[in-house]
């Protein structure tokens, strides 16, 4: 199969780009063709990979206007000339607004739908949006969707169109086998931007006892850096930019070294005893599975898409409804207290193995021809 990735967001870093990476990397493997048109960039860390032709790859700041329901036309055509030119065979879009733009091609190309997250923005209300282009959503042959909840919100802006449910996924190797004893930091990260609400992380830290034993690390950038720096120092906290790889992480401090992915990346959450996620909105929560994954214990903001994600399964998460600075604190000191249990916390490892990407892929796969098959009968 020939497979185009239509995406609205940034390829640099994020849950996008890592379904993106592994679905293409997958299906590279199984002698599938991938191709890629963005709107946005292409991150040189996570890019190129084999089954992508580098010298195609589109770079536009913005092919669909959702404020005001404006298409560029000659976006629009260009997509045409590559679908044409690459031969697809079906095209995975990534976001709603994308099928707004694949739906008006005028092809028969089976279309797929994968939303994380922006079908809970107000903005997709089906008076000013959803309505005009209903007519076109015939040609989407499936969505999917991230967890129940997601899926139960697809279904009240899209009505009754298919949609099949996959989580978000890690890599094989990112599971912990053993059980870590040196496990010294209190580990956040994500976008540093308001709704993720990392200034929680270090009032919390300040408050808690756990300040005296171990310190706190968060990886991200954007925005809120300054602010969060300007925080720590108002709390009077030491700030580190280096990580001591090599050496020891000092109690007492906030280790903020920006971005970080790769093997550094999986070195701190291998160290991570508890992770802080107090962000006010998720509709996937990859880091939370990371972190479990690698044994440590999640103190996380109570949210639905939470509480679907992980139903039924023994993970080692505590849910705090409340925002304040010493609920945070006290639940950071008994995590902490916690870790230790071996038992808990490798129940909360082997229950991270239903989202290995190595299954998960066979759901996508399924999908592909699945809607293959019906835009034939179609």
């Amino acid at each position: 199969m020939n497979i185009l990735f239509l995406c609205e967001a940034d390829l640099h870093c994020g849950g996008v780009a890592e379904v993106v990476k592994h679905l293409c990397n997958m299906l590279d493997q199984k002698g599938h063709n991938c191709f890629i048109y963005n709107s946005g960039e292409v991150g040189e860390t996570t890019y190129p990979f084999s089954g992508i032709v580098q010298g195609d790859l589109i770079h536009r700041k913005k092919y669909l206007d959702i404020k005001s329901c404006t298409f560029n036309y000659k976006v629009i055509k260009n997509l045409h000339y590559y679908i044409d030119k690459w031969n697809i065979d079906v095209v995975h879009c990534h976001e709603v607004g994308a099928p707004f733009l694949s739906a008006i091609m005028s092809t028969d190309i089976p279309v797929i739908v994968s939303s994380h997250g922006h079908v809970f923005n107000k903005r997709y209300d089906k008076k000013r949006i959803v309505k005009p282009y209903l007519k076109y959503m015939s040609k989407v042959k499936s969505f999917i969707a991230l967890n129940y909840v997601m899926k139960q919100r697809i279904e009240e802006v899209f009505g009754g169109v298919p949609i099949s449910i996959i989580p978000n996924g890690i890599e094989d190797g990112w599971i912990t086998q053993e059980t870590f004893n040196h496990k010294n930091i209190i580990l956040a990260a994500g976008r540093f931007s308001r709704e993720k609400r990392m200034d929680i992380c270090i009032n919390a830290y300040c408050k808690s006892k756990a300040k005296t034993k171990m310190p706190l690390v968060i990886i991200g950038s954007g925005s809120e850096q300054q602010g969060l720096e300007l925080l720590a120092k108002e709390q009077n906290l030491c700030i580190e930019r280096v990580l001591p790889f090599d050496g020891n992480f000092d109690a007492n401090t906030v280790y903020l070294p920006g971005y970080i992915d790769g093997s550094e990346k999986e070195k701190l959450f291998e160290r991570a005893s508890v992770f802080l996620h107090p962000s006010e909105f998720e509709a996937f929560g990859i880091v939370l599975i990371e972190a479990l994954a690698k044994g440590s214990i999640v103190i996380a903001k109570d949210l639905d898409t939470y509480r679907s994600q992980f139903l039924g399964m023994p993970f080692a998460i505590k849910y705090l409804a409340d925002n304040e600075a010493i609920v945070w604190a006290n639940a950071l000191d008994q995590a902490v207290e916690e870790a230790g249990d071996a038992s808990c916390v490798q129940q909360s490892i082997d229950a991270c193995s239903v989202f290995l990407w190595n299954k998960l892929f066979e759901k996508y796969i399924n999908i592909y021809q699945s809607s293959l098959k019906r835009a034939v009968y179609d």
